[in-house]
Formats: C-alpha cells, structure tokens, sequence
C-alpha cells in the first residue's frame, strides 16, 4: 500500500541516557573526551528515531484519498441544501431546508436581515465550492501518484551502521563479519557493539536476532559503500 512522503525531521530521546553511552563507551576503551558523543553519537541516535516513529506513524495514501472523497462529497452535499432555494431544478426537500436556514439566519442578531443571510449562504457556497473543487484534485493526486509501497525500508539502519563503523575505526578494529565454519554463528566487534547500541533503540527498532543483525550491518555496509562510490564518481 502507497505512503504518504514523510515531511520534516523530528528527534527522540534513546531508551538509555547519555550517561550511559558515555560509560559504554568508556568500557570500549575509547576516550569519551576524544568521542563526539553528544554531537555525532547521541544526536544521530535521537534522529534515527525520530525518524522512525514519523515511518510508524506515516498514514496510507489510500486512507487518507477515502477520507479526503468522503469530506468532499459531504460538502457537495451540504451545497446542495444550503443552495436549494437557487434558481432551476430543485428537490422539494432541499428547498425547505434551504428556505429554513435562511430564515433562521436572518434572526440571528450577527446576520440581521434576509438578505444579508442570502449573501451569506452565497459566500459559503462559494468557499465551499473552491474547498471540494481542491479536495477532489488532492484524491486524484493521492489515487494517481505512484510511490513507496508496503513497509517502509529499514534505511536509518545505514546511519547506525556508520556510527559502528566510525566507532570501530576510532578503536583500530575492522569492521567486518565472519561466520564460524562448525557453528556457524555471526562473529565481529561490530556485530558486538552494534548490539550493545541497539538497546539505545526502542525495542521495535532492535533486530530480533543476532543473524538478522548480521544481516542489516552487511546490508547497511553494502548501501554506505555503494552511496560513497557514488559521491567519489560525481566529483
């Protein structure tokens, strides 16, 4: 199903304070007054889930086209009554209503006579008009547009990544992963210390298994080194 575009950055705090990954990062043997944290670390943590929680709450496109066609033909609806007292072919019914709620709004004390509730039912037909005459256009965008369907890539994990990467580099290790041949379990300081940063995310952000881990750093290494080879060609 189509989503809508996510417009605009928000920030939200980690799971563990700041404090904590200053500790962490102390227990790794780096210097924490030699680490960015706040500016680099900490901060790409808040974006990444801030940038999370708006893929959560993106609505579907589709939704919100149904909402925006049932608004519109409520107001055409609406329309409908409030002109039915206007010239040509008219349902009895309508031209009651309409007939009534002039007359009720010529007694209200803001309106004042029959004729400034005519002026003013016009008005209202008017930017009601223009409100579904947009409001249709917009669920002709909507159902017409074709964009990201189905769940949203998991793209801020390339970020993360970066962050293991820099940290991995800070430290002299490589950032890489192997598997062990009898076991066949994932091994690496990334795949340790990306877990470790992992519990900085909200629990829906983490991966549910080491292998699925393994299987993001990879991925995310692969995007980050396939965007540089990509800034390298265009200079």
């Amino acid at each position: 199903m189509q989503r809508l575009a996510i417009t605009g950055s928000s920030l939200a705090t980690p799971e563990l304070a700041l404090e904590d990954l200053k500790n962490y990062l102390n227990g790794l043997g780096l210097k924490y007054s030699k680490t960015p944290c706040r500016s680099i670390i900490y901060q790409k943590l808040e974006a990444m889930i801030g940038r999370w929680w708006q893929e959560q709450e993106s609505m579907q496109a589709d939704a919100v086209a149904k909402a925006l066609l049932s608004v519109c033909r409520n107001v055409d609806d609406v329309c409908r009554i409030v002109g039915g007292n206007r010239t040509g072919f008219q349902q009895s019914n309508r031209i009651s209503a309409a007939v009534q709620l002039r007359q009720l709004l010529a007694q209200d004390p803001e309106v004042g006579s029959p004729s400034a509730a005519d002026r003013l039912m016009a008005q209202f037909l008017k930017d009601a008009g223009k409100i579904a005459e947009h409001g249709y256009c917009a669920y002709a965008d909507l159902t017409a547009a074709r964009g990201p369907t189905g769940r949203p890539k998991i793209t801020w994990y390339d970020d993360f990544t970066q962050i293991v990467i820099e940290l991995a580099r800070e430290a002299g290790v490589k950032p890489t992963i192997s598997t062990d041949r009898s076991s066949g379990e994932r091994r690496g300081w990334i795949l340790i210390v990306a877990g470790e940063l992992e519990n900085f995310l909200p629990r829906p952000m983490r991966s549910p298994s080491v292998e699925a881990r393994a299987k993001r750093l990879v991925r995310s290494k692969r995007n980050i080194r396939a965007a540089q080879g990509q800034k390298g060609s265009a200079r």
